[in-house]
């Protein structure tokens, strides 16, 4: 007979340049991919199995990240089994991308309350569609995915009947990435050490670490992946590990916790979101401080967590929403909880502009910075009757008893998550909703030359931005000096919750760009260096030497750094030197031919220099300078600001001995020089407080 579908295709194992499509037939036949740009254009590429099966497993391989590719699946004879608008994937974007990265995540969606079954998923389609989003970047089962005993008819008739069939054609377009839950081995009747359940048949997983970042973990009931700079775990609750008869609430060292520690340690993603079945936190259905289940999930893997970078932790099985402040190091009960004294904060982070909203705020590094818990058990499950006393209290403050899901959001350093509660019209409502911010309050310094912009950026994601400029609501704008300043600019944000600063500082383009220019005779060699703290339009140096102070001949040409804004060394050493004094001038040359004196050095061959000087204070606004001077004669004292405007001058007569001179400044930064009558020089920046 003619192969029909028995269920319809659904997505597995996506990555940047892959992807698995599975479904199955009424009969066995040889299945073939074909995949490309536009729904009826499968002209990209296609892929063959080898031979007859009734559950197909294609690996679409040689993608282009963050791509939306059209499929059509059918068998070798050509018998098209589906193929049309729904069939579609994206596979997942770089660890680079600017793009928002969206998440969905169902809780208990098998059935057990078809009514509300139908209610989310219509309301999840509709949001999807208000928001523009034709499908969300992942989409995460936490477990209880067909009800009671995950058999092979109750995944057919209670999952992939309901989300993938019909109208309801989700599975067809977004990618799946499962973890078991107690219903899914059986409900509490099977064995937890065997992987023979259906969900184990059902579904392919990244376990081999194609997937992204991570460490392989070559199981099937736990796993991670990446999409975009989220790095997920898929971790198992219920199950138990035969090498070890660990699990979960093993409290020393397990077969998962290792593997674990290796793939965090080796992730790459700025954001680490796990999520498994059974919440260490809940008083809705189950009681996390009575329940055998649950109470060991706390001091077994919750510190170990949070020691590990994880952002966010995701559950389900208790039939209710449920999420809590940001947490670190907390393993108590619930009445035992101070939000003051065991939250790392106790802001809603509702980030809408009520009282305490602000978001949660802290850097990537260092790792333990909190992590924030959500169970959400409604997507598909009977709700309770009535919850635990505590509900919605403590450490859970945030709590619905309302059928819905849970939908984040990722934009770079910013996570903004949602949960949204099920309507039978299927137009939901928005009844918890939290922000994190990671690297922010950033401060930020810049230095560019005189007369020129630069571009100052907001160090978040976010739709407008208040500088104090006042000129625009953009995250980047750009800034021109046209003095020496040093301005201070600021961006925060729309309800005062986070703020960056950023200093510009101002340089202009001369000889005072040398903060240091020496000559030193040693071993019958002269060294000469010299240093630049910026530089710009710079060809090249020229090393000239004389014996008189007048005439000069040229020893050396040093290549310039072009321009730069960093500290660069400069050194030649002349290994000839004339017996007695020598001098070297120190010229600097533009691209553009023009050419500007920095110095003179003046050098006694195997004796010390005539002119020395140093700064020996700078307090309080008074510059304090040291002068050793060899010869009698007259020297010349010039301060100047860094606009290159001279604003001091002395002419001093000195005897042979050291001196000290002082000078009352304002507070700023300065260059003196000091030069002697025969061209001798020295000079200095210096920042006066």
């Amino acid at each position: 007979g003619t192969p029909a579908l028995a269920i319809n295709p659904y997505l597995q194992t996506g990555s940047q340049t892959a992807i698995t499509i599975r479904w199955r037939t009424d009969i066995a036949c040889v299945g073939r991919v074909k995949i490309g740009p536009s729904n009826g254009t499968y002209t990209t590429a296609q892929f063959d199995e080898t031979c007859n099966n009734l559950d197909h497993s294609i690996r679409v391989t040689g993608l282009s990240a963050d791509t939306k590719y059209y499929y059509q699946i059918s068998t070798t004879a050509g018998v098209i089994l589906q193929g049309d608008a729904n069939n579609f994937f994206t596979t997942s974007p770089s660890s680079s991308t600017s793009r928002k990265i969206r998440v969905a995540a169902f809780g208990d969606c098998g059935g057990s309350d078809n009514t509300n079954q139908a209610n989310v998923l219509n309301t999840y389609k509709n949001y999807l569609t208000a928001n523009g989003v034709d499908a969300a970047d992942a989409f995460l089962l936490t477990g209880d995915n067909a009800y009671n005993s995950g058999t092979d008819a109750e995944y057919t008739s209670k999952f992939f009947n309901v989300y993938g069939s019909g109208s309801n054609k989700i599975l067809q377009n977004h990618k799946l990435y499962p973890s078991p839950g107690n219903h899914d081995y059986a409900d509490y009747n099977s064995d937890k050490r065997g992987r023979y359940q259906s969900y184990f048949k059902m579904f392919s997983v990244p376990q081999s670490g194609e997937s992204g970042s991570g460490v392989a973990s070559n199981k099937p009931n736990y796993y991670s992946y990446d999409v975009g700079n989220i790095h997920f775990v898929s971790l198992d609750s219920y199950g138990i590990e035969p090498e070890d008869l660990t699990n979960m609430r093993t409290t020393g060292n397990s077969a998962l916790k290792t593997w674990l520690n290796a793939d965090l340690a080796a992730a790459t993603g700025k954001w680490k979101v796990a999520y498994w079945h059974h919440p260490p936190y809940t008083k809705g259905s189950y009681d996390s401080d009575a329940d055998s289940m649950l109470t060991p999930l706390k001091s077994a893997i919750l510190t170990y967590l949070e020691e590990r970078g994880v952002d966010l932790v995701i559950c389900a099985h208790s039939h209710v929403y449920e999420r809590s402040y940001l947490l670190k190091n907390y393993t108590g009960t619930f009445t035992t909880f101070n939000a003051l004294t065991n939250a790392q904060s106790s802001s809603s982070a509702k980030y809408n502009g009520t009282s305490n909203s602000c978001p949660y705020v802290y850097n990537t590094t260092p790792l333990n910075h909190g992590t924030v818990y959500v169970v959400a058990g409604t997507a598909g499950s009977n709700l309770p009757v009535s919850t635990y006393a505590g509900f919605g209290q403590y450490m859970m403050p945030y709590a619905s008893n309302t059928a819905g899901f849970f939908y984040f959001e990722v934009e770079d350093n910013r996570l903004d998550a949602k949960y949204i509660v099920a309507a039978a019209t299927g137009s939901g409502t928005v009844a918890d909703q939290f922000t994190i911010m990671k690297d922010v309050n950033k401060n930020l310094s810049y230095t560019i030359p005189v007369n020129s912009s630069t571009n100052l950026t907001a160090s978040w994601p976010a739709a407008s931005y208040v500088w104090n400029t006042g000129s625009s609501t953009a995250r980047t704008i750009s800034v021109t000096q046209t003095d020496y300043v040093w301005d201070t600019y600021t961006a925060t944000d729309s309800y005062g919750c986070v703020t960056d600063n950023f200093t510009v500082k101002t340089v202009v383009n001369l000889p005072t760009d040398i903060v240091q220019f020496d000559a030193v005779a040693k071993n019958k060699k002269v060294n000469i260096n010299w240093t630049t703290s910026q530089e710009s339009n710079n060809s090249h140096f020229t090393l000239e030497r004389s014996v008189n102070g007048t005439d000069y001949q040229s020893i050396a040409r040093i290549e310039g750094a072009g321009t730069s804004t960093t500290r660069k060394n400069y050194s030649y050493i002349d290994a000839n030197p004339q017996p007695g004094q020598n001098f070297y001038r120190l010229s600097q040359t533009d691209f553009d031919g023009k050419k500007k004196n920095i110095g003179i050095k003046r050098v006694e061959n195997k004796e010390s220099q005539t002119l020395e000087a140093r700064t020996i204070g700078t307090g309080n606004g008074q510059l304090k300078l040291e002068l050793d001077v060899a010869q009698q004669g007259s020297y010349q004292l010039e301060i100047f600001d860094l606009n290159g405007r001279r604003i001091k001058t002395e002419a001093m007569q000195l005897v042979p001995g050291v001196h000290q001179k002082s000078i009352q400044l304002s507070p700023g930064t300065y260059i003196w020089s000091i030069r002697s009558g025969i061209g001798e020089s020295t000079f200095q920046k210096v920042f006066l407080q």
